[in-house]
């Protein structure tokens, strides 16, 4: 889905870690900030766009509470990466960082 292009892949982790290495092509929007970031999230995206939400990995639950406010707000289309980033890392998968996408 990444690859394809087909899918908005946003990152809920914190901007420091997100410069660091993410997924590339994620857009950042931190969790803790959803309120301050709802205007920004809905100028970038549309409610039946097609949405991948990931945070650290398995034991982060960022992505599934961002992911169920999405669909609270109307969003059609929301899947949780529940491996996150440390698992896109694992398998080997390209990973970009801040202002050096691959």
């Amino acid at each position: 889905l990444v690859e394809s292009g087909t899918v908005i892949v946003l990152d809920v982790r914190w901007p420091e870690i997100y410069d660091l290495g993410h997924i590339p092509g994620a857009l950042n929007f931190p969790l803790a900030d959803f309120e301050e970031e709802e205007k920004r999230l809905l100028s970038n995206i549309t409610l039946e766009d097609e949405i991948l939400v990931y945070c650290a990995g398995v034991t982060c639950h960022d992505s599934h509470t961002f992911a169920s406010r999405m669909v609270e707000m109307g969003f059609a289309h929301v899947t949780v990466y529940a491996g996150g980033f440390a698992e896109w890392e694992e398998m080997g998968f390209d990973v970009a960082v801040q202002g050096i996408d691959p």
